[in-house]
């Protein structure tokens, strides 16, 4: 393991790519839970409890997905900010 992170060295291990399936899961996720939440009828009080939890878990997987994708968008930024200030010390340094 690193020392910079809790992730084993893995051979062509992509953390972006991994994202990718995580935020993938969490759409299918968002989607199922909508829909136990927004089908069916109500006849007992204990089936509206079932789609509060139906709810509750689709307001989790749709913070987790925001979550993530501002993560996604910070990552990227930040690479674009340091091409862009490598890019700037090799105008400075030919200049």
């Amino acid at each position: 393991m690193s020392a910079t992170t809790d992730l084993p060295e893995i051979p062509d291990y992509d953390p972006e790519d991994e994202r990718e399936d995580v935020l993938d899961e969490l759409k299918e996720a968002m989607d199922e839970a909508l829909r136990k939440f927004t089908d069916g009828r109500v006849r007992k009080p204990e089936n509206e409890k079932v789609r509060i939890s139906w709810l509750r878990a689709y307001t989790h997987a749709v913070g987790e997905y925001r979550r993530l994708v501002s993560d996604l968008e910070e990552s990227e930024q930040e690479e674009r900010l340091a091409r862009l200030e490598a890019l700037v010390d090799e105008l400075d340094e030919s200049g």
